[in-house]
């Protein structure tokens, strides 16, 4: 079990630090999901080539 230390508790310092994780958990969010969007567009690309070249 993690030892959590109650939000009454925390250090100014400490709870900067845990503002400043959370935004960078949340950068690696919006770029995890600005990836997936990438490749999903260049899988959808690659596979609309892939049927007009079967149709052809």
């Amino acid at each position: 079990m993690i030892d959590r230390i109650p939000l009454d508790a925390m250090t100014s310092d400490q709870l900067d630090a845990l503002y400043e994780r959370v935004a960078q958990a949340e950068q690696e969010a919006d770029a995890a999901v600005a990836a997936a969007a990438h490749l999903t567009t260049l899988v959808g690309k690659r596979s609309e080539r892939a049927e007009r070249k079967a149709e052809d």
